[in-house]
């Protein structure tokens, strides 16, 4: 009789998933807002195999179940200064311990694989990842434009605010203030700044936009309760419009069904009134008497 002796085996250890922070300020355009919650907890579930992701509003008008209602954690602030009510985002990732923190606005969506891609160069050391390009969709038009960075001289194309990525080591060498705190305007200019002058050998990844087709993200505009104008971004367009399906196809059908909604219930654009041109006897009437007056003013 053979007797068969088993030899006990310790189990491997499971790896643990690295922990990030996914955050934005948010006030007023609530609609929108919850469109941006739902979505991003989706986002969630969908990278779930390679990385625990915090999910953190910051707001400002006592907000709470609508964020908590899609299992995002939430906090709350004064909405002015801006750059305060941001940095209350890192101290979120200081505070339970996270690996890093990815930026979005509160119209702004990114793709899932976006979400992958910054994980991943922030945990082989990048100190800030991010786009050097993005989409902007026009709610009232359905226009989907693309915007690239512009380059001043030598240096690199500024990273776009929306997706950007920050470690942790970048976090905590700005004493978890990566914003100055009195700022009101240009946040993702002076965020980048106020890293790279403190950790002056940082390590930045710049990825262009539609890199490996997946690495986008949009941000929504064209009116309604503080969602931004789309002229201000249209005029500023460099890149080819999108194909129809684009935001389909990269953020799924839920979103295109919930944007339609938004859209219907936004109010119609203003008419833009435009004055009428004067006439050429009036231009010359008006030169002649400026030509008078400044006649008599040398008297």
């Amino acid at each position: 009789m053979n007797l068969v002796l088993e030899q006990a085996v310790d189990p491997l250890p499971i790896k643990e998933l690295p922990h990030y922070t996914l955050g934005c300020c948010v006030w007023q355009r609530h609609a929108l807002t919850d469109i941006i919650y739902a979505y991003y907890a989706r986002v969630r579930a969908e990278v779930a195999d390679v990385v625990k992701l915090d999910l953190i509003a910051i707001g400002s008008e006592g907000r709470q179940g609508e964020a908590e209602r899609h299992g995002w954690a939430y906090a709350e602030r004064p909405n002015q200064p801006l750059g305060a009510k941001h940095n209350a985002l890192a101290e979120h990732v200081g505070e339970t311990g996270s690996r890093g923190l990815i930026v979005i606005g509160s119209d702004d969506l990114i793709s899932a694989a976006w979400v992958r891609q910054c994980v991943k160069d922030l945990e082989t050391g990048a100190d800030i990842v991010g786009l050097i390009g993005f989409a902007f969709f026009d709610l009232h038009t359905g226009s989907l434009e693309v915007y690239s960075s512009p380059r001043k001289g030598r240096e690199p194309p500024m990273l776009m605010g929306a997706g950007r990525g920050m470690s942790r080591r970048a976090l905590e060498t700005c004493n978890w203030k990566p914003w100055p705190e009195q700022i009101m305007k240009t946040l993702d200019r002076e965020s980048y700044w106020n890293i790279t002058k403190r950790l002056p050998k940082a390590c930045i990844v710049r990825h262009p936009f539609g890199f490996m087709e997946e690495l986008v993200g949009v941000g929504i505009k064209g009116g309604g309760t503080n969602i931004w104008s789309y002229k201000k971004i249209a005029k500023e367009k460099q890149l080819p419009p999108l194909p129809a399906g684009w935001i389909e196809e990269h953020f799924g059908s839920d979103v295109v069904r919930e944007l339609s909604a938004l859209r219907l219930s936004l109010p119609p654009p203003p008419l833009r009134r435009r004055r009428p041109k004067p006439s050429s006897r009036a231009r010359a009437q008006a030169r002649a008497l400026a030509h008078a007056r400044a006649y008599e003013n040398r008297r």
